[in-house]
């Protein structure tokens, strides 16, 4: 009888000792779980900041690229104003007949959807005279003088400069 009491108690203090072991691994289980979705809202949190700090820094860059773009028009009408005052050569809603017959043959015709532009080269300038091509006669809308790389041209001397050249060319 003893014998059967001792090995009930061991067998209890066995099953016992499993089961304990069993819980152990579930809770380990867990334990690592819970770390693994901690890790993962912690390192989502810190891509989104990540992602809301690059979001300022592109916004900026755009705010600063429209200044430039709004500061950059300015000029260019402040420029085509003053070539218009200082311009010896009329060539508002002139025809592109008109035109021909006062500077010689363009350089370069282009259409380009409802836009038709005529360039007219010298050794430093461009002359670039726009019409639209929807209108029933083409007349010139708006012209410009442009140096070799392009750039709108803005000093009154290079302006006067420009047009002492479309006249030699004429």
């Amino acid at each position: 009888m003893r014998a059967i009491n001792i090995f009930f108690f061991l067998s209890l203090i066995l099953l016992q000792g499993c089961t304990t072991i069993e819980v152990a691994k579930e809770v380990t289980k867990a334990t690592n779980s819970v770390k693994k979705s901690i890790e993962n809202i912690v390192s989502k949190e810190k891509s989104s900041s990540q992602e809301v700090k690059i979001e300022k820094a592109e916004n900026n860059e755009i705010e600063e690229e429209k200044e430039k773009i709004k500061s950059e028009k300015k000029k260019e009408r402040i420029a085509k104003i003053n070539q218009t005052k200082i311009t010896t050569l009329n060539l508002d809603l002139k025809t592109f007949d008109q035109i021909k017959r006062i500077l010689g043959q363009p350089s370069l015709i282009r259409v380009d959807g409802n836009t038709k532009t005529i360039r007219f080269d010298t050794m430093n300038c461009r002359l670039f005279v726009y019409f639209n091509t929807n209108d029933k006669v083409m007349k010139s809308q708006y012209y410009e003088i442009r140096n070799i790389n392009g750039n709108l041209v803005e000093k009154k001397e290079k302006i006067k400069k420009c047009y002492q050249e479309l006249e030699k060319v004429t």
